[in-house]
């Protein structure tokens, strides 16, 4: 499907925002990742192009409210969930959020994998010297508070902790 573009006066806007063409791992690596370093470095958070699709998203959103009976055969019966956490029960504000048991969706496993050697180099610049020995540098976690309606966003882990 091809986007429509309307043209105005002042701006020409798409009315369908498709992710870039090419595999996850080749949108990853497009990444201007000395940028995203800098940024990292600067704000402890990056914000990356747009990696999936309109649709992409929303499928990945709607498994959150998945129920275990509907989940399929893919995940052979199991919960997709490995664990739930209540935010507020653990002073990290509120809400929850979840992680994916194994086998991860494809496209989490896709941004995994594709994230991993760029994420790997920014890292093992990161520890810092303290005075128990070397430490992770200062790096947000989570997102920014949400004021109103819903937001769903995908944190990709690098270990199974």
């Amino acid at each position: 499907m091809t986007p429509t573009t309307t043209t105005t006066a002042r701006t020409t806007t798409t009315t369908e925002r498709h992710a870039r063409p090419g595999t996850l791992a080749q949108r990853v690596a497009a990444a201007d990742w000395p940028a995203l370093a800098e940024e990292l470095d600067t704000l402890g958070c990056a914000v990356t192009p747009r990696l999936l699709g309109a649709a992409d998203c929303r499928a990945l959103s709607a498994l959150y409210d998945e129920p275990a009976e509907a989940q399929g055969t893919e995940s052979g019966g199991r919960s997709r969930f490995r664990s739930t956490i209540d935010m507020a029960r653990h002073r990290f504000g509120s809400g929850q959020y979840r992680y994916f048991a194994n086998p991860l969706p494809e496209p989490v496993q896709a941004l995994r994998e594709a994230f991993y050697p760029h994420l790997l180099k920014t890292a093992r610049d990161r520890p810092v010297r303290s005075a128990r020995g070397w430490s992770a540098g200062p790096v947000r976690h989570g997102v920014s508070t949400v004021r109103s309606g819903r937001r769903h966003s995908l944190g990709l882990v690098f270990h199974d902790a």
